[in-house]
């Protein structure tokens, strides 16, 4: 995501700027999100595709994907706090926190793959899944950022292209207080989910 070194943050508003000083749109920042999360994913599915044609050690995937997951998720969180300036030794510990998660989960994904998992497409799916969670992280702190600033309620709009029936249902309800929704990333879509939060 380029908001950390082309955008600057107005701690007052509470949103990016431009080189201009014009308030940076909430879509630009799903944007630059997204191509962030996109190259995150590629760099796993690349890396993933070295340990399926035997190019690396499952050892040196696991270290490698460790690092890549770290990464994604301390940079969504960035993004979404308002930069690296912006981040408090608490967003750092919730970050850890949920990384803590993950690399339960990576644990248990490389012991499955030691044990004969096969590196098919079924594989590659699974893998794609890291980089999507760190989609959760960013609202989570999104979400964080807001409440910090006195926002009571949320509501959740739905991209043009969710259709599950957890983001319709979450929708549908409107304006609601803050943190009463289910939380994007742990809908039927999960970490695949681009719709977005809005607060007031």
């Amino acid at each position: 995501m380029a908001s950390p070194s082309r955008y600057r943050w107005n701690e007052r508003a509470g949103r990016y700027v431009d080189a201009g000083g014009r308030f940076v749109s909430r879509a630009t920042v799903r944007r630059e999100l997204d191509r962030a999360l996109a190259n995150a994913q590629r760099r796993i599915t690349e890396l993933s595709e070295r340990l399926r044609t035997n190019g690396i050690s499952l050892d040196r995937w696991q270290v490698d994907m460790r690092r890549a997951i770290k990464q994604v998720h301390l940079y969504s969180a960035a993004a979404a706090r308002g930069g690296w300036a912006q981040m408090t030794r608490a967003d750092y510990l919730g970050v850890e926190q949920v990384l803590r998660e993950q690399y339960r989960y990576l644990n248990g994904f490389a012991s499955e793959i030691a044990d004969g998992l096969p590196l098919d497409g079924r594989f590659l799916r699974r893998v794609a899944l890291y980089a999507g969670a760190a989609r959760r992280m960013y609202h989570a702190a999104h979400q964080d950022e807001m409440e910090s600033r006195n926002f009571t309620e949320e509501r959740s709009v739905r991209h043009p292209g969710d259709s599950c029936n957890g983001c319709i249902a979450a929708e549908a309800k409107g304006w609601q207080p803050i943190g009463t929704l289910v939380p994007i990333g742990e809908r039927d879509c999960l970490g695949g989910c681009r719709c977005d939060m809005e607060y007031r």
